[in-house]
């Protein structure tokens, strides 16, 4: 009985919060995104800014 509440409950409750944070995250960076970039190069480095 105990397993049949706590596995959909706790299945339920893991992909609840997947998604919650993935569109928390989302919502945060959407207006934040490099526009006109080529996804093809990756140019990663470090930008000192004085």
């Amino acid at each position: 009985m105990v397993v049949d509440f706590l596995a959909p409950a706790t299945l339920g409750n893991t992909v609840g919060v997947v998604v919650f944070v993935a569109l928390l995250n989302y919502s945060q960076t959407r207006d934040h995104r490099i526009r006109n970039r080529d996804c093809r190069v990756l140019a990663l480095g470090w930008s000192v800014v004085l």
